[in-house]
Parts: C-alpha cells; sequence; structure tokens
C-alpha cells in the first residue's frame, strides 16, 4: 500500500492439502491449502508490559497508575501545552506530552480514532501428548496462537464503537464457532480465560503519528491490532522526534502518519482510498451507533459450508461483475468494470505523497470529455462533471487501470504516479 515509502520482503510459501496436513494435522478436512511464513510469530503483550514496566523503573521512570491519575485535560497557554490534568485535580508540568491512551485520544484531541472492541479467549493444550498446534493460524473471521506456555489463544471479534468491557454470549459464540470450523479438536479444550480489549482505529485504518498543530504536543495512536508488534519503531521515532533528531527516513514515515492528513484540503481523496482497501481485508462482526462510527470501515464477512461453496461464491462475483449471467439468471452491469477503472485509478493517485501540487493534478485522474474537460469522479466511481459516455476510449485501459496522460503537460505527472505505486 506505501511501496513508494519502504519495501518490506517476506518469504512465504504456498502448501498444498497434503503439504498442509503435514505442518499442522489437526486442520479441518476443509482446509485446501494455505500460505506458510517462516518468519513470522507472535509476541506475549502481556510479559512484554511487565518486562517493560520493570524496565522503566529500573531506569528510575515513575510510573502513576489508577483511576485518580487519568488524564482528563491538556494544559495550554500561549500557544503551547504547559502540562497534564489528572482526574484527581493534580497538574503535572512538562515541556513535552505525548498522547497515546488508545481509544480515547479524541478526548484529549479532536483525532478521529474510535475504539473496535475485540473479545478473545483462552484454552489449555494436555501437558501430556504431541501439541495440538504448532503454528499461528490466521483465516477468515479468526486467528489461533500457541504460546510457549501450554495456551492457545483464540481471537477475535470486531465490534466498531463499542467501549463495553462485557464479555457476551454473542462475542465468545463467534470466536468459538469460527475456530472450531478451521481447528475442529479445540471443542475438547478446557477454557483457562476470556477477555475483551479495545483497538484503537482511524478511517483509513493506519496510525496517527508525530507532531501536532501545538509544538510540544505528540500523538502515537490508532495502530488497530498492531501497536503491540509497532511499539520498538513508535517509540523510536517519538523519541528522536522529542530530541529533534529525526533521520530523513524516519522523517518520511512520520509524514506518512502526520495529523495532517485528517485536515488537509482534498485530503479525504487518500482516506477514501484507504478506506476501500481496508473495507476489503478486514472483517467487522457488529457495528454500534453513536459518533464518529461512521469513520470506520470494514465488512461482515460469513463462513461457508466448505471449500467449494466459496469458490462458487468467487464465481458468481466474477460473472456479475464481468457481466456474465449469475446463477439466477441475472446479467451483470457492463459498465461496473469501467467503474472499477476509473476508481482503481483515483486510488493510484491518491496514494501519490508527491507536492501538494501534484497531488491535486493527480486527483484529475487523466480523464477528459470531448471538450477536453477533466472528469472528476465521487467514491463510487460516478462522474461529479463532465458526461462518461464522451469520454474518450483511450483515456481507460481496463485490464492494468493504469492512468494514461492525455496530454504532453500531464505525462511527467502521471509518470510519476504510476513509478510510485508499481
Amino acid at each position: 500500500r506505501m511501496s513508494n515509502l519502504f519495501i518490506l520482503i517476506l518469504y512465504c510459501a504456498y502448501c498444498c492439502p497434503i503439504s498442509v496436513r503435514e505442518m499442522e494435522p489437526n486442520l479441518h478436512p476443509d482446509v485446501v491449502g494455505g500460505w506458510w511464513f517462516p518468519e513470522d510469530a507472535s509476541v506475549d503483550a502481556r510479559r512484554l508490559t511487565c518486562s517493560l514496566r520493570a524496565a522503566c523503573a529500573m531506569s528510575g521512570v515513575h510510573l502513576q497508575t489508577g483511576p485518580s491519575h487519568k488524564v482528563t485535560s491538556l494544559e495550554f497557554s500561549d500557544g503551547k501545552c504547559t502540562g497534564v490534568r489528572t482526574k484527581g485535580g493534580l497538574t503535572y508540568n512538562a515541556s513535552a506530552v505525548l498522547v497515546a491512551n488508545g481509544s480515547w485520544m479524541r478526548d484529549l484531541l479532536p483525532l478521529p480514532v474510535v475504539a473496535h472492541k475485540g473479545q478473545s479467549f483462552s484454552v489449555r493444550q494436555p501437558k501430556h501428548g504431541p501439541p495440538l498446534l504448532n503454528r499461528v493460524l490466521f483465516a477468515q473471521d479468526t486467528y489461533i496462537v500457541p504460546k510457549a506456555d501450554g495456551r492457545i489463544i483464540v481471537g477475535a471479534t470486531v465490534e466498531v464503537g463499542d467501549y463495553s468491557h462485557d464479555i457476551t454470549p454473542r462475542g465468545m459464540m463467534h470466536c468459538m464457532n469460527a475456530a472450531m470450523e478451521l481447528l475442529p479438536a479445540l471443542a475438547d479444550l478446557p477454557i483457562e480465560e476470556s477477555w475483551c480489549g479495545m483497538r484503537p482505529t482511524t478511517p483509513d485504518k493506519v496510525p496517527v503519528l508525530g507532531a501536532t498543530p501545538w509544538g510540544n504536543v505528540f500523538v502515537a495512536g490508532g495502530y488497530w491490532r498492531n501497536g503491540v508488534l509497532l511499539a520498538p519503531k513508535t517509540g523510536q521515532l517519538i523519541s528522536d522526534l522529542v530530541n529533534q533528531n529525526v533521520a530523513d527516513k524516519d522523517q518520511v514515515l512520520l509524514d506518512a502518519f502526520a495529523w495532517e492528513r485528517f485536515m488537509e484540503k482534498e485530503g479525504g481523496t487518500k482516506l477514501r482510498a484507504n478506506a476501500r482497501w481496508a473495507s476489503t481485508m478486514y472483517p467487522v462482526q457488529q457495528r454500534s451507533k453513536g459518533y464518529g462510527i461512521s469513520a470506520a470501515v470494514g465488512t461482515e464477512l460469513g463462513f461457508y459450508s466448505g471449500a467449494g461453496a466459496a469458490v462458487e461464491e468467487r464465481k458468481q462475483d466474477r460473472d456479475y461483475f464481468l457481466g456474465s449471467p449469475d446463477s439466477n439468471g441475472n446479467n451483470g452491469d457492463d459498465s461496473s468494470l469501467e467503474k472499477a477503472a476509473r476508481m482503481g485509478a483515483s486510488d493510484i493517485a491518491a496514494y501519490s505523497f508527491d507536492s501538494t501540487d501534484n497531488i491535486e493534478k493527480a486527483d484529475e485522474h487523466g480523464f477528459v470529455d470531448e471538450k477536453g474537460n477533466h472528469i472528476k469522479f465521487d467514491d463510487e466511481g460516478n462522474p461529479i462533471n463532465g458526461d462518461v459516455e464522451e469520454a474518450r476510449d483511450e483515456d481507460i485501459d481496463a485490464d492494468d487501470t493504469e492512468v494514461i496522460p492525455t496530454s504532453e503537460a500531464d505525462t511527467e505527472t502521471t509518470s510519476q504516479i504510476v513509478d510510485n505505486n508499481n
């Protein structure tokens, strides 16, 4: 998604049904294959937190915890933050303040962060005999993580806008059913613990990190499920930023995740592109109602009775998308492919991190009507101005949804966008 920022290469290998069962014999018979990431690993967040707390104490850091020390407001004077006020009435003065209070960031600053509640549980593997599971499993709507101490972690629901700490029958049933469809032997293991947590989530599922409009206030949050995984790099980035010692390669990251993306002119184009991608990747089981919930994205995903059912549904989707009759005899819309090409071109333009001028030029998409006027499109790929039917055919290459420049003046900007996103 951000190939112009960095390239991360992970080795992986496809496993056929025989190979995948050699690695994990207890998988459900309907599993027809998988991808193996040998470098993938997991971390025990609780043990890591305890270790971090001990390291801080040994370094002389004073930790203030408990309800009375909850920060309720930031104190400002002359455009700078002078300190933080707690629920107990105390004010702590500070030369620099980092706001990193997870799903509650909006209580202190105007940030579009909302909680995605997740319910999970753990079971205990038998002490004797071979382990039930050796590797982390990640599948549709579930993940199953074996731990070194014999526990198996199973999760998790995605409940948008729910800030409650309740463990519900529906949430547990969702986790259990999803996990047992992947690993049936879980059904006979004793449940050891259940819990829930809040994932701080931004509209585009991307962190908000770095400086703010106030010079000595910094933010780090909105990591969704990846906070503990990205904590070391986040700590290094924020430390360097506070001490005004940021390397050029790190400044690129800070710029990509900056607060300003929520306020810049035309910034919604990039947010829509990220939201569209996220809605195809992240499942949402339940949505709550309330302020800010509309900012969350996701798609409701269900389960299939078997691999054949999943293949058939994908085939129906493709047939409808390409205009072929579906199983009910309904023909798809032939214009849907053209619309998808325009949306793809819009997303390509949105991912350019060049100057504002280039982004504004890219937002024109390279599509024109017969009079030479640029055509803009809304979230659904519908024209805002101009006439789609009058757009020249050569402006759209449906095979690769590449932006094709319409004039010599557009060539440099458009080529930059395509090169940055290959």
